[in-house]
């Protein structure tokens, strides 16, 4: 799945950044603190990088999963749960491709747990594969932005 071996393949978030370099505490803990009253179910679209065809989280990416974590071990959200839920873009197997994006979903839940201490009952890691493009298309930029994941309130 994804692309050539090697390659930086990189998965996102979507409210705006709270500053230059991501986003921060208190904005996620607003974020899905006053997003709950609004009709749809709030998501923030995380910038997470994988190296091509794997599940192992790159070290720049832990800055914005240590800022998730912070906001999820906040008493505010203590007692909400949550879905990270994993993409992948349109190539390769869509067999390989559901695997891949459970196994992203996994490891950016594995890392939560571990360092953050967070509940493992309130994250469940689910993978999409390429079923749901965030864009279509097929240039660099189109395939980059459906490769994500994405951190869900449920509840």
């Amino acid at each position: 799945g994804d692309a050539a071996p090697g390659a930086r393949v990189d998965l996102h978030i979507v409210p705006a950044r709270s500053s230059a370099n991501g986003y921060t505490r208190g904005g996620i803990v607003q974020y899905f603190t006053e997003a709950t009253r609004s009709v749809h179910r709030p998501k923030l679209e995380l910038e997470i990088n994988f190296e091509t065809g794997s599940s192992e989280l790159a070290s720049d990416v832990r800055n914005d999963l240590d800022v998730v974590g912070q906001a999820l071990a906040d008493e505010r959200l203590a007692e909400k749960r949550f879905k990270l839920v994993g993409h992948t873009d349109h190539r390769g197997d869509e067999d390989y491709n559901m695997q891949l994006s459970e196994s992203r979903a996994e490891s950016a839940r594995q890392y939560l747990i571990e360092k953050y201490e967070i509940d493992p009952d309130r994250i469940e890691p689910i993978g999409m594969g390429e079923s749901k493009p965030m864009m279509s298309g097929t240039d660099a930029n189109t395939m980059r932005r459906n490769r994500r994941v994405e951190l869900e309130l449920v509840r």
